[in-house]
């Protein structure tokens, strides 16, 4: 298993699904402290905080707008490095609400977004010609939850061969601890945004692979994903151990597109910026 599977599986592997057994206990590792994901973003990223409020509605965190997203790696093990993130939708007339989040060259998700709900339905790893399942599509961030709420959750996964989907690789679990720790702003290459902190704890069993991660996304409205820091730890007994720590960063601006690839107006990211300079804010128009 390599770096880019670890990642994939770690870094983006974030579904939800309530089972009727109660989930397993995730024990507390020395993984990442709030204080040391601060530390690794960099002095002056994370800056005051917010006022509490709930989450809001997860579309709103994950907007569904077809575009492209890129962050400098700021802190870690890849630091220096850049990290691109492709979104579209796909046009299926039985599946109106299906799209595709792509980190070129590493791996393709499929994404359910309606309003309420954000879902991943499956992973494609290109690399190593395969297929990750979930059913039913779960959540990837609860509705509605208060600062220093914890939401648990067990999830039940399946890989296959791309070349060969009934031939099932490996299957396992994946245990969720979801807390939501309030809101910061942060600052950016290209501003500030007021964000909701989520913290995913990760510990999951798939064939021979143990996996445990801990993962910090800051979400500013109609934007995504600012911010992240992320742990990842796999290891497969006698065969592989990898334990990496990197810190992301939004450096350019949101490049939105439209169904051909061509550059839209992005003005509904650019509203949410507050830009703040001689002690007083004001947005962009």
């Amino acid at each position: 298993m390599s770096r880019t599977l670890s990642i994939a599986a770690g870094l983006l592997l974030l579904p939800f699904a309530v089972l009727a057994a109660p989930p397993a206990e995730i024990v507390d590792n020395p993984i990442v402290s709030l204080d040391e994901a601060i530390a690794l973003l960099g002095e002056g990223v994370v800056g005051q905080k917010l006022a509490d409020e709930p989450l809001p509605d997860p579309h709103l965190l994950l907007p569904s707008r077809a575009g492209v997203w890129t962050y400098s790696i700021v802190g870690g093990t890849d630091k220096g490095q850049v990290d691109t993130i492709h979104l579209r939708k796909i046009e299926d007339e039985h599946h109106p609400h299906l799209w595709q989040r792509e980190r070129p060259d590493k791996h393709l998700i499929s994404l359910h977004v309606q309003e309420h709900v954000v879902a991943i339905t499956s992973i494609i790893v290109p690399e190593h010609n395969l297929l990750i399942e979930y059913g039913p599509d779960e959540m990837l961030i609860p509705q509605g939850m208060k600062v220093g709420t914890t939401v648990k959750h067990r999830s039940k996964v399946r890989t296959v061969s791309l070349n060969r989907p009934s031939h099932e690789r490996a299957k396992g679990f994946l245990d969720l601890v979801l807390t939501y720790i309030g809101r910061f702003r942060i600052s950016t290459p290209i501003g500030e945004f007021d964000t909701y902190l989520m913290r995913t704890d990760i510990e999951s069993k798939v064939g021979p692979v143990h996996q445990t991660d801990t993962i910090y996304n800051f979400y500013a409205k109609d934007v995504g994903v600012v911010a992240r820091v992320a742990r990842l730890n796999v290891h497969a007994v006698l065969v592989y151990r990898s334990d990496h720590r990197n810190a992301y960063l939004l450096s350019e601006q949101p490049r939105f597109e439209d169904s051909a690839g061509k550059a839209v107006d992005r003005s509904a990211a650019e509203r949410t910026i507050a830009v703040r300079e001689a002690g007083h804010a004001e947005s962009t128009p």
